[in-house]
């Protein structure tokens, strides 16, 4: 319509679900953040006026895990400020499933942020729900997060009793594999088999996923054993190559000193300084262990 006047709640609700769940979604699964975050910003004067719970949560949810991907995945207090209004918002609209997703984006947040045992409890209740409704994405990306937050607890007989799990319900789910190839091969260091972090490092390499997925963008999981293994074989070159995938700007940004130290790897080995650029990746390994990313 032309201005305020035309839009009374039905008009303005139908308009808000073409361009939250209609425009704005479109963006969002083709992993474009900044073109998402500019129509949910043109929607947001309507969803203030007239925007019903349903609406609401559905905005801030998708507006923060464009901000996280446009923020390489640094959550910060106003980000969890919006999971927990999502949360709110998704517990008036009389539907479990918004209920359920959106407990599942509070406890990724929380997971990223590095509250772990509220990441736990949060995404144990997600599991629960998909559960009782027979959600199987739902079930799938819950317990896949859940291996995720075991494995940043260093909780390495959680994450074997978890990953068979986590593994069939991303196949009932047909959703991608890479995430429970990651956290086993983190398991696989864990075990002393670095055949087999090289294995499904390589694997994983390879995979070429139909869609976007958002656990690309943690690639920490299985590189961080990969460097590990190629620095006891002596192959600090390879453990360097490695390392600097890591630095890509789609993935995930880790603390600035381990950051630095990843870099400094890198430079050494660019000026024919192997045994330095393996002293750095010791420390970012030390680094990583302590952040809980290792």
């Amino acid at each position: 319509g032309g201005g305020d006047g035309d839009r009374d709640d039905a008009t303005a609700d139908q308009w808000l679900e073409m361009m939250i769940d209609g425009r704005a979604d479109m963006h969002v699964m083709r992993f474009e953040p900044d073109p998402a975050l500019e129509v949910l910003e043109a929607a947001r004067p309507v969803l203030e006026a007239h925007g019903t719970p349903a609406r609401r949560y559905v905005f801030d949810r998708l507006f923060t895990q464009q901000r996280l991907i446009r923020n390489r995945f640094q959550v910060d207090d106003a980000d969890l400020a919006r999971l927990y209004s999502s949360l709110r918002m998704a517990e008036h609209t009389g539907e479990e499933k918004d209920l359920g997703y959106a407990t599942h984006f509070l406890g990724w947040g929380l997971w990223m942020r590095g509250d772990l045992p509220e990441a736990r409890r949060q995404l144990e209740n997600a599991h629960d729900m998909a559960e009782r409704m027979g959600e199987t994405f739902l079930r799938a990306v819950s317990l896949q997060t859940l291996t995720l937050t075991a494995l940043r607890q260093h909780d390495t007989e959680a994450v074997r009793r978890l990953l068979p799990r986590a593994a069939a319900a991303a196949e009932n789910a047909r959703t991608p594999l890479t995430g429970i190839m990651a956290c086993r091969a983190w398991l696989a260091w864990q075990d002393g088999q670095p055949d087999e972090v090289i294995r499904l490092a390589d694997q994983i390499a390879s995979y070429q996923p139909s869609t976007i997925n958002i656990i690309g963008a943690y690639r920490w999981v299985h590189l961080f054993p990969l460097i590990a293994v190629r620095l006891g074989a002596g192959r600090a070159d390879e453990a360097v190559t490695a390392a600097r995938q890591l630095l890509d700007p789609a993935q995930q940004a880790l603390p600035g000193d381990l950051t630095a130290a990843l870099e400094a790897a890198g430079e050494a080995r660019d000026h024919g300084e192997l045994g330095l650029a393996g002293q750095h990746l010791e420390s970012a390994l030390l680094l990583a262990r302590d952040r809980n990313y290792f």
